[in-house]
């Protein structure tokens, strides 16, 4: 196969009388012989053996191929055989074989076309053609030339399409913040000459087309817009439609040539910060908002045409709160409270607030803004709440920033005067600090020890609470009072407790009636008898530390013996009657008796 092919060199592969049927009348001889010639050199140009194919095709090693295995050969080296004319004579189509035969003829010309097919899609020209052009030149640069312009014709087609793309896309830049509505508008037109029905695509749900007329209203009047057509294009400004967009479906209903302008706004409640100079407000919890851009499509409902393409550009920008409070409740309880805002009178008389986790519930009652938190075990609670001048969330009033921080729980049940101790448990750290105890109330809260102390490392420690109350608790009500544990030196919070107390009446022994003058203080004293037959040291205590003190609050008295508890009475300059109880306590603090003392205050 390295040279010229012959008749005779395909002899040995064709079947004893079907060699005459294959005719090349409108073909010289030379012609033939030459581009099977040239056919076989691609092929071992390629790497292709044509040796391998015709033993692939020869199954029977006889040395002879049929006219279909031919047929089979000249096509995989790259030919094609446009007509197959036939003997005179040859009036029947079994002569070239039987069912099978024609079938795979008929495959074989049903790939071809295939092949030819794909080849003019992509402007390649593998095959040769036995027929038509002589010249070998020509035809390689007719193919060339045909390959040329094919190519234009694609990059004419993307150019064209490119440039259609860009004629109904437009770019719209917002910058919005957390909580903050970007408000703009975008005006559409109908391209055709009848009347249409168009469908808005909008994929991200912080973006909204506004379909509600009086929200439209709302917006266009008091919000400045964050990108707008008809800033840039003040002819084309038409007023605001009632009912244009049906709210389900998103869908406008244009008359031929009809411009309208289309309201948008876009809010996002992702209170994550952008900017590395500000430390994040919830690092780990909550992302921020996402850059990115948000393909709008307007689409003809008729023939499913884009008209117009609106990317939405979102660059976002950092938040400051405009006030950050720290609240403390106990460890899986919910969190009531009654926040104040700093002006008594807002600017529209009333305000509407919104909260996006939806463990907190919040609610404007002029003038404070109630909270309630549902703690999560073993976390710190925090959240936002929004305070907006409008219902459509358009204007920002304020902005909170609310920090929930869980404390430990300890309940006390005490009776009024009466000592009741606990003791806390705090795990000292990796090293030794100077730390004290405080607390919210400490004219009834007392802590063991008072002043400065080591917390031991690596240890459990104890402090003790003495809780003595000096007011009842109104049934249904608890005192709350908070204790923390404070470093001296870094002034860090080491711990912290959460107590409610309850303060139960006591059983008052006597009663005393006392009448003093206006406007002037006064001493008294009340006789007391120590009925043990022992030697006791009481403790007194008065209810109002600052109406009646007691002067001397040790007193000690033998067996069996009277001593007197002397009073000073605060002055008072109208007239009024007070009860004030006397706690009179052993050396452990637990009540021995109360006194009632009754100042009727005269002129």
């Amino acid at each position: 196969w390295e040279g010229e092919v012959d008749e005779k060199d395909m002899q040995p592969f064709l079947v004893p009388g079907e060699v005459d049927r294959v005719s090349y009348e409108h073909l010289s001889e030379d012609t033939a012989r030459a581009k099977l010639n040239r056919a076989v050199c691609r092929a071992v140009s390629r790497g292709i053996s044509v040796k391998d194919l015709i033993e692939v095709k020869d199954r029977t090693k006889s040395g002879k191929l049929s006219l279909v295995n031919v047929h089979r050969l000249v096509v995989d080296l790259g030919l094609s055989i446009l007509e197959d004319k036939r003997l005179p004579g040859d009036s029947s189509l079994d002569q070239l074989g039987d069912s099978g035969t024609r079938r795979q003829l008929d495959r074989i010309n049903q790939l071809r076309q295939a092949r030819a097919i794909r080849a003019d899609k992509h402007g390649v020209f593998e095959g040769l053609i036995l027929e038509g052009k002589t010249d070998d030149r020509e035809t390689l640069e007719d193919n060339q030339l045909s390959i040329v312009r094919r190519y234009r014709e694609g990059q004419k087609r993307d150019l064209i399409g490119s440039l259609l793309r860009a004629s109904i896309t437009r770019q719209v830049l917002i910058h919005p913040s957390f909580a903050v509505a970007s408000y703009f508008e975008v005006i559409v037109a109908n391209p055709y000459s009848h009347e249409e029905r168009f469908k808005i695509h909008i994929p991200d749900a912080e973006l909204r087309c506004i379909v509600d007329g009086e929200e439209w209203r709302y917006y266009r009047d008091r919000v400045k817009p964050a990108w707008s057509d008809i800033c840039d294009h003040p002819n084309l400004f038409t007023p605001v439609e009632h009912e244009m967009i049906t709210p389900d479906s998103l869908e406008l209903t244009l008359a031929p040539s009809e411009s309208v302008s289309v309201p948008f706004v876009f809010v996002s409640f992702a209170h994550g910060q952008h900017d590395a100079s500000v430390a994040p407000v919830a690092a780990g919890k909550a992302p921020p908002i996402r850059a990115r851009t948000i393909p709008v499509r307007f689409t003809s409902a008729r023939y499913g045409h884009t008209t117009l393409l609106v990317n939405v550009q979102v660059a976002p920008r950092p938040y400051t709160p405009d006030r950050v409070l720290h609240l403390a409740s106990g460890a899986e309880e919910s969190l009531k409270a009654s926040l104040r805002i700093c002006d008594v009178h807002p600017p529209n008389g009333e305000l509407f607030v919104h909260a996006v986790d939806p463990m907190a519930a919040v609610q404007w009652r002029d003038p404070d803004v109630t909270v309630k938190y549902r703690m999560q075990p073993g976390a710190t609670g925090e959240f936002f709440v929004m305070l907006y001048n409008d219902p459509y969330h358009a204007s920002l009033y304020a902005l909170w920033h609310i920090c929930v921080q869980p404390l430990q729980r300890i309940d006390f049940h005490g009776v009024l005067g009466q000592t009741c101790s606990k003791e806390l448990i705090v795990k000292g750290d990796r090293f030794s600090r100077r730390v004290q105890c405080y607390s919210s109330c400490p004219s009834e809260v007392d802590l063991v020890p008072a002043g400065a102390f080591q917390l031991v490392a690596a240890a459990y420690n104890k402090i003790s609470v003495n809780f003595r109350p000096l007011r009842q608790t109104a049934p249904g009500e608890t005192k709350q009072v908070r204790i923390h544990l404070v470093d001296v030196d870094s002034q860090e919070l080491v711990s912290a407790w959460h107590m409610r107390a309850t303060a139960a009446a006591p059983e008052v022994s006597k009663t005393f009636q006392i009448e003093l003058p206006l406007h002037q203080a006064a001493h008294k004293k009340i006789a007391y008898v120590n009925p043990w037959p022992a030697a006791r040291v009481f403790q007194l205590h008065t209810s109002d530390p600052i109406s009646v003190r007691v002067k001397e609050e040790r007193l000690d008295i033998p067996a069996k013996s009277k001593s007197y508890i002397r009073l000073w009475f605060a002055a008072e300059h109208r007239p009024v009657t007070k009860d004030t109880l006397i706690f009179v306590n052993d050396d452990r603090g637990q009540n021995e008796e109360c006194l009632l003392i009754r100042t009727n205050f005269i002129e």
